[in-house]
C-alpha cells in the first residue's frame, strides 16, 4: 500500500498515487491480454467520433495511444456533423459494429448537447463504459473510484461515505457499489440542505460536481479520505479538481491529485474493460469487478 501514497509536505495529508495505481492495473491487464492473444484473440475497440469537439479529439488521442502501448487493437471512425444524412450514417455504422465479431468494444464520442441515438444503439455486451446504462459493468470512472480505494486497502464495510454529485457516470454507480460493500452512503446534490454538515460526517468523501476548487476544509472530516473526480481549469487556465487541495491539506488524511489523478485510473479501467469484453465474447462468462 505504501507505494500508492506519498507526501509533498511532511505536515500535510498524503496524496494518493493514482499514476502508480493505474500502472499496476495496466500491467495486470497487459499480462491477461497476452494470454488472450495466445488463444488467437486481440481485444479490439471501435471509436466512433462524431464532430470536431476539441475535448473529444484529445480524449480519442489519449485512448488510441494507450491501446497501442497495451497491445489492444482499435479502429477509428470519424463522421462530420455537417455530412448529409450524418445521423443515418452513424446509426448504420453502430449496427455494423454491433454485428462485427472482430470488434469487442464500442465507444462513441459526441459533442455535448448532441443527439445520443448512436449511444443507445450500442449492443450492451460491447458497451465498454456502460454509456447505455445496460452494460455488463459499471462506468469506468466509477470503477476507478472503487479501484483506488481497494489499492490503498480501504475496507468500505461500516464506513460513512458522502458523495457530492448524482450523475449516472459517477455518483449513482459509486453509491451502488459502495452500498454493495456495506458502506453507509449519503448522496449530496444541488438541492441538498446543509451539504457541509453531511459531508463532515464522512470517513470517505467522493466529489464529482464539475466546479473548480469548490470543496474546502469545511466539507471535510478530520482524517477523511477524499476522492476528487473533477477535472477543471482554474482562473489561470491550470488543471484543477473540484477540491481545493490547499484548503483541505491539513485536515484530510489523504486525497487524489487533480493531475494524474482519478482520470489516469479511469483510462486504465477502460483498457481493462476492453479486455473483459473481449474475454466475455470469445471465452465465456466472467465476473466484472473493479480491481
Amino acid at each position: 500500500m505504501e507505494k500508492y501514497l506519498f507526501k509533498d509536505d511532511i505536515n500535510s495529508m498524503e496524496l494518493i498515487n493514482c499514476k502508480e495505481i493505474a500502472h499496476s492495473i495496466e500491467e495486470e491487464t497487459i499480462e491477461k491480454i497476452k494470454k488472450l492473444k495466445q488463444e488467437g484473440v486481440t481485444p479490439t475497440l471501435a471509436i466512433v467520433k462524431i464532430g470536431d469537439d476539441e475535448g473529444n479529439i484529445s480524449y480519442q488521442k489519449s485512448i488510441t495511444k494507450k491501446c497501442k502501448s497495451m497491445g489492444i487493437g482499435y479502429r477509428l471512425y470519424e463522421i462530420s456533423n455537417d455530412e448529409k444524412n450524418a445521423s443515418d450514417k452513424y446509426l448504420s455504422l453502430i449496427d455494423s459494429l454491433n454485428g462485427d465479431e472482430s470488434i469487442h468494444g464500442i465507444m462513441v464520442l459526441i459533442p455535448k448537447g448532441s443527439a445520443a441515438d448512436a449511444i443507445t444503439r450500442i449492443n450492451p455486451i460491447k458497451d465498454v463504459d456502460n454509456i447505455t446504462g445496460k452494460g455488463h459493468m459499471y462506468p469506468c470512472t466509477a470503477e476507478a473510484v472503487i479501484a483506488i480505494l481497494d489499492y490503498i486497502n480501504v475496507n468500505l464495510e461500516g464506513k460513512d461515505v458522502a458523495i457530492m454529485g448524482k450523475s449516472n457516470k459517477v455518483g449513482k454507480p459509486v453509491a451502488e457499489m459502495m452500498m454493495d460493500r456495506d458502506a453507509t452512503v449519503t448522496v449530496c446534490h444541488a438541492k441538498t440542505a446543509d451539504t457541509p454538515g453531511k459531508t463532515r460526517q464522512a470517513d470517505i468523501l467522493v466529489v464529482a460536481i464539475g466546479v473548480p476548487k469548490f470543496v474546502t476544509q469545511e466539507y471535510v472530516k478530520e482524517g477523511a479520505i477524499v476522492i476528487d473526480v473533477g477535472i477543471n481549469l482554474d482562473e489561470n487556465g491550470r488543471l484543477c479538481g473540484d477540491v481545493n487541495l490547499d484548503s483541505i491539506k491539513e485536515k484530510a488524511g489523504a486525497c487524489t491529485p487533480a493531475v494524474n489523478g482519478v482520470g489516469a485510473v479511469t483510462t486504465a479501467m477502460l483498457m481493462k474493460s476492453i479486455y473483459l469484453c473481449a474475454y466475455k465474447q470469445t471465452m465465456g462468462e466472467i465476473i466484472f469487478h473493479a480491481a
